[in-house]
């Protein structure tokens, strides 16, 4: 029996935009433990995931035997990764390292997996203008 390989491929926003903005939009939610109402939390968040992919690459990992079952995603803005997600049963198979092969840097991680992510592959930490804090890591 043939085992089913993960390739990537291209993002088409018609079908794949809603698993990125929902999967994003919760690890954001889930990961900053913030006391934000959750209603403007995602009216704000969306407003900032929409304006991150028109100027960003996405790439879309895929099983090869069907290209619409999304196992991850990365999302980057010239050598810098905004965003990485893997689908919880394909985590720890290589679909996250495929995904960011090739980039130097990070915007600054909002999620423990985004700091391992940085941590695991030496990512530089991308410096928003004005904004001494942001690469330091918040407690946790």
């Amino acid at each position: 029996m043939d085992e089913t390989k993960v390739i990537i491929r291209p993002y088409d926003p018609k079908t794949d935009a809603p698993l990125i903005y929902s999967t994003w939009r919760n690890a954001l939610w889930y990961g900053d433990k913030n006391n934000v109402d959750s209603d403007e939390f995602y009216a704000q968040a969306t407003r900032e995931i929409k304006k991150i992919l028109e100027t960003s690459q996405v790439r879309i990992a895929c099983l090869s035997d069907d290209h619409d079952l999304i196992v991850g995603y990365s999302v980057m803005t010239g050598s810098n990764i905004e965003f990485v997600y893997v689908k919880l049963d394909y985590r720890e198979k290589g679909i996250g390292a495929l995904l960011v092969k090739g980039f130097t840097k990070i915007s600054t991680p909002r999620t423990k997996i985004g700091w391992a992510i940085q941590k695991r592959h030496k990512l530089v930490i991308k410096e928003k203008q004005n904004v001494q804090e942001e690469t330091k890591r918040p407690e946790a």
